[in-house]
């Protein structure tokens, strides 16, 4: 997919969504939470993980993915998970769990 429409500082974001399939199942677990916007202490609680473990893991997703903040990682993760009905579908992400019906 081509980001056309990203002016040239956010440039980064197309490169670093080409770099999203080199992430490990432990970083696409905490790729997903970031995008959720969450805490590392909630990504901790949800996964299971430590803090520490937590935010070694958020380090190698801002180095993997070639990104300069967390933010930034966030931003990526959302972008690839909800930004386009044209990303290619079958990244292998964990289901995000969905809300209660009303």
């Amino acid at each position: 997919m081509s980001d056309n429409f990203l002016p040239p500082g956010f440039r980064w974001l197309e490169l670093a969504r080409t770099r999203v399939p080199l992430l490990s199942e432990q970083q696409r677990a905490v790729f997903v939470c970031l995008a959720q916007g969450m805490s590392n202490a909630a990504i901790a609680r949800e996964t299971g993980r430590s803090l520490r473990t937590v935010k070694l893991h958020v380090s190698a997703l801002m180095a993997r993915l070639g990104v300069e903040s967390r933010l930034q990682v966030g931003i990526v993760a959302f972008s690839v998970l909800f930004g386009s009905a044209e990303m290619e579908p079958g990244l292998p992400f964990r289901a995000m769990p969905q809300s209660p019906s009303t």
